[in-house]
């Protein structure tokens, strides 16, 4: 009875969707009405099995002690596995635009005791992610109801660590048959600022479902000494009174410089030009202006604190 409950629940939210006027991205993309429907038609007792879900966190590289994104996180079925995958020095946070579904999986890590699962509020351009705060994004089912999908990839490199890897698992469709062809994927993923590392077609192997895994493209990223330097360039400005906020940034590109509201206004002849998102205005500036990023640290109120 509780099956077919879900069932009907589930066609009623697909009749409401159908009345309603299909959106598009503002790259004029179609896109599927979000599912608010009942949660339980996530968890059916085959799914694991059929989307070789183990298969697919091993090309993650999700394993103990790593951090991991859930975004469209719905039930928080997958969450749930990936955090018991992680343990209790790894992080999962399960991310969803819908408040109930956010909701709900509080309540679901809570009751199965997984304390290190952090449900958290989404929106269609931004995961609200900590700042260099995971190794593996999974989108699993979910990447064709995004409405801005470019802008939420380029928001989410500030978040991601060194090798971080973002999968996408969807299925072949128009965008608002709650599918998007893998050639879209690959090019919004391509526009955002990321490169496709590996594809499988394993997931489910009814010949609809693809599983595409990307990391940032990001060209000459900093690393070691030139990050050092970038990093005591941001503490030599902070102990000089230039600490970032709301209206400015701290910017360890190769080399080294703090910003601040004067800086800003004296980056502008470089085209670096301030935006009300910090965090999508550095994705956005490290992708379209090719500034090579080291270190980003912003300070945004409403933000989630890393654990």
């Amino acid at each position: 009875m509780k099956g077919l409950k879900s069932v009907v629940a589930a066609v009623f939210a697909a009749g409401i969707a159908a009345c309603q006027p299909t959106p598009t991205t503002p790259e004029g993309r179609l896109v599927s009405t979000p599912y608010v429907g009942d949660l339980a038609v996530f968890d059916y007792s085959e799914r694991a099995t059929k989307l070789q879900v183990e298969r697919v966190m091993d090309a993650l590289a999700i394993q103990a002690g790593r951090s991991v994104a859930d975004i469209g996180a719905g039930s928080g079925w997958f969450s749930m596995l990936a955090a018991r995958r992680v343990a209790t020095g790894g992080t999962v946070y399960a991310v969803d635009i819908n408040p109930a579904a956010v909701a709900h999986i509080a309540e679901r890590a809570a009751r199965e005791g997984l304390a290190n699962v952090l449900a958290a509020q989404g929106s269609a351009d931004d995961a609200n992610l900590p700042l260099a705060s995971v190794d593996a994004v999974l989108f699993l089912n979910a990447y064709h109801e995004v409405a801005r999908p470019v802008a939420l990839l380029r928001a989410l490199h500030p978040a991601l660590r060194p090798g971080a890897r973002v999968g996408i698992i969807d299925r072949s469709g128009r965008g608002d048959d709650h599918g998007v062809a893998a050639a879209v994927v690959k090019r919004e993923a391509a526009h955002a600022g990321y490169r496709l590392s590996e594809e499988h077609d394993f997931v489910k192997g009814d010949g609809m479902d693809y599983f595409l895994i990307f990391q940032a493209a990001l060209p000459g990223r900093c690393s070691g000494s030139r990050a050092d330097d970038a990093r005591q360039a941001i503490d030599d400005g902070r102990a000089g009174g230039k600490q970032p906020g709301a209206q400015g940034f701290a910017l360890g590109a190769c080399g080294g410089t703090v910003g601040t509201d004067q800086d800003v206004a004296d980056r502008r002849p470089l085209g670096v030009e301030p935006v009300a998102a910090v965090t999508r205005m550095m994705a956005e500036a490290a992708v379209d202006q090719q500034i090579d990023l080291a270190v980003v640290e912003l300070v945004q109120p409403g933000r989630l604190d890393d654990p």
